[in-house]
């Protein structure tokens, strides 16, 4: 785009909707003009010519040294939208999942955390050391953590009716989903809560101020699921109990969005790798591109490296005629005679005359030339 062609846009289209043709911001076209030394309407301009009010309208310098004349403006590409999960092709697949009152027989991965809860509980009752043992006490599971235990229990074998492979994970209460491929991590956990309460009998003694509060975390009796894995698309990834919503209605949800964030991640992930083919396509045309006109014009180098020699070769041979006709018989020039001086020239020139060569010859050897033949 010419400094003329840039001046007559933003004169007949506001800077906003002329940036946008471009993919670019009103800010982005505004530093365009500057660099081009076009101006540009002024904030309020357009309001008051919409309005009938005389608008001075600035014109376009004479340019400058060092300003460019033209600009390249590429109009950018929209980037692809995240495809969408279907969850209500899922969700009629799944019934209600029904969370049991007590496990008999516990899914694999929930009865690994409670063999290697009952690990820690006979190690520590092995501990001869009384005070040692106290520290290392584990204590028994709590209401809560059975209950995640039976909703977890449910909800990973509803999973797997569905299709997916599941895992115990690398943290406590994690677990990974893996669905058409993709790995899902899931964690189900108690809400918690922050609360102030006085200090106890054993932190007053070592505080000075015994009036104050101390704040921790405490459970809420509620459960919290969270998908940490991430996607595009707007996957609700996080479900909270209330009493209006009991965590034995969410799971159907849950259960849908982690079988249908499976080939969701997949479409993404291939989507990404596509962008990733094509950006890595454009780098290696313009790279191609950038070769080419180098390439170009190294070649030009040489052609004109021809055509310098054979203007020199010519204004000798003008010359050498001219001392020929002047040149006295039998003089001597140094060592040897003037009529070999003479002849030492005409075959120079002749060596060096391009057009010796043949158009053949002569382009053969531009075609030979490379683009790191000449060095910047």
């Amino acid at each position: 785009m010419t400094r003329e062609q840039l001046y007559a846009l933003v004169l007949t289209t506001p800077m906003v909707h002329a940036a946008a043709k471009y993919g670019l911001s009103g800010n982005g076209l505004a530093k365009i003009c500057r660099k081009l030394d076009v101006p540009y309407p002024p904030r309020g301009w357009w309001a008051k010519k919409a309005a009938g009010t005389p608008v001075r309208q600035a014109s376009l310098p004479k340019l400058k040294t060092g300003i460019p004349a033209a600009i390249v403006v590429r109009v950018r590409e929209h980037e692809p939208q995240a495809p969408q999960a279907d969850l209500s092709s899922v969700r009629d697949q799944l019934n209600d999942i029904a969370v049991p009152e007590r496990l008999a027989k516990a899914h694999p991965v929930i009865a690994g955390w409670r063999a290697e809860r009952e690990r820690q509980r006979r190690e520590a009752a092995r501990e001869r050391d009384p005070w040692v043992r106290q520290i290392r006490s584990v204590p028994e599971f709590t209401d809560i953590e059975k209950k995640m235990h039976r909703v977890f229990h449910a909800l990973l074998r509803a999973l797997e009716k569905g299709g997916a492979v599941v895992a115990d994970g690398d943290k406590q209460g994690h677990v990974l989903i893996t669905v058409a491929g993709e790995q899902i991590d899931l964690e189900i956990r108690e809400k918690l809560k922050q609360v102030k309460r006085p200090l106890n009998e054993d932190e007053q003694r070592w505080e000075a101020d015994r009036s104050r509060l101390v704040t921790e975390l405490v459970g809420t009796g509620r459960l919290h699921v969270v998908i940490h894995t991430w996607s595009r698309g707007g996957l609700k990834r996080e479900w909270l109990e209330s009493d209006a919503h009991p965590i034995d209605s969410l799971l159907p949800e849950i259960a849908a969005t982690v079988l249908a964030m499976g080939p969701h991640l997949a479409e993404v992930r291939r989507q990404r790798e596509e962008e990733v083919r094509v950006a890595e396509e454009r780098r290696r045309q313009a790279e191609e591109e950038r070769r080419r006109r180098k390439r170009d014009a190294n070649r030009w180098l040489r052609f004109v490296e021809f055509a310098r020699a054979a203007q020199e070769v010519r204004a000798a041979r003008l010359l050498l005629t001219e001392l020929r006709a002047q040149a006295p018989a039998d003089a001597m020039v140094g060592d040897r005679p003037l009529a070999e001086w003479l002849d030492w020239v005409e075959e120079r020139a002749t060596a060096l005359d391009p057009l010796q060569r043949g158009p053949t010859s002569l382009f053969s050897e531009i075609a030979d030339v490379a683009e790191w033949s000449y060095h910047d």
